[in-house]
């Protein structure tokens, strides 16, 4: 259904961008064929049109253009991505084309197909920028591109710095590359926009929680290595966990809200060991 609107759009004339040169009659032949479905004839046309010597630019992006239609329609896929592709690098002036491109790469999972047409349409039409910085940033995230994700998620920011998603993703981006700092920082950013945020609640919490573990874990690793430890050792042991306490305690804030906003039984015991760190037994044992 979606192809068939789109197709449709395309040939009505009804489109968000269109251009003024007439179409010549090969392309209107063309044309004619895809709206009487008949696209084994359409397909035949246009690569006669693309093969063909001394085709301008303009009529090539639309042969290219229809080919792909064609190709859709036929169910070959693989086909209308090259043929899509070819079209935007002729720079086909039509914004249906790119977002047929967009729409056919992300229901086959073509990866590099999808962001090759994303990256086109930013930069054949920067009045989208929002929505297709958008749509990069959850397919960076998708594909695990973190340092792409890193400088999409920027531009997020610097578009609308009053929505959350920017900063989300940017907090995800630094993450996974291992900037804890950083990655904390925009967490708080979200949580400033939108105190509810179950992942950017989740995903500082568990980063305070790491960290005050590990604290925890190398001064209690330090103090069992004592052969014969004093008073006074057991004390500065004890003072020394205080900084660990600390982070505990801003963790528990969040993971807390995160339990909160959606209880899952994998928080119970991290909720149970903070509390138990944190000396409160009983409160412990509600998560136990």
């Amino acid at each position: 259904m979606k192809r068939l609107f789109f197709t449709f759009l395309l040939l009505s004339g009804f489109v968000m961008v269109s251009f003024a040169q007439d179409l010549g009659p090969e392309l209107t032949k063309v044309k004619r064929l895809i709206m009487d479905k008949n696209f084994e004839g359409a397909l035949t046309e246009s690569k006669s049109l693309i093969e063909a010597e001394g085709t301008d630019s303009l009529n090539l992006s639309m042969a290219y253009s229809y080919a792909g239609i064609a190709s859709q329609e036929l169910g070959k896929s693989a086909e209308a991505i090259s043929f899509y592709r070819n079209a935007l690098l002729y720079k086909v002036p039509r914004l249906d084309i790119y977002d047929m491109m967009i729409n056919l790469t992300s229901s086959v999972n073509d990866n590099e197909g999808y962001e090759f047409a994303l990256l086109e349409k930013l930069a054949a039409f920067p009045e989208f920028e929002p929505e297709v910085q958008q749509r990069l940033a959850s397919h960076y995230l998708k594909t695990k591109k973190y340092d792409s994700l890193l400088k999409t998620s920027t531009r997020l920011t610097e578009l609308n710095a009053g929505d959350y998603t920017g900063f989300y993703y940017k907090a995800v981006a630094y993450q996974k590359l291992k900037k804890i700092k950083e990655a904390q920082v925009e967490f708080k950013k979200v949580l400033e926009l939108d105190p509810d945020h179950l992942n950017s609640n989740l995903g500082l919490g568990m980063i305070l929680y790491k960290t005050a573990s590990a604290t925890y874990n190398a001064k209690k690793k330090k103090y069992e290595a004592l052969k014969s430890p004093s008073r006074l050792d057991y004390d500065n042991y004890r003072k020394s966990l205080e900084s660990s306490k600390a982070v505990y305690s801003e963790a528990l804030k969040y993971i807390l809200k995160a339990y909160e906003l959606k209880p899952k039984d994998n928080l119970k015991p991290v909720i149970a060991n903070i509390y138990t760190r944190l000396g409160d037994k009983d409160k412990a044992a509600q998560y136990l």
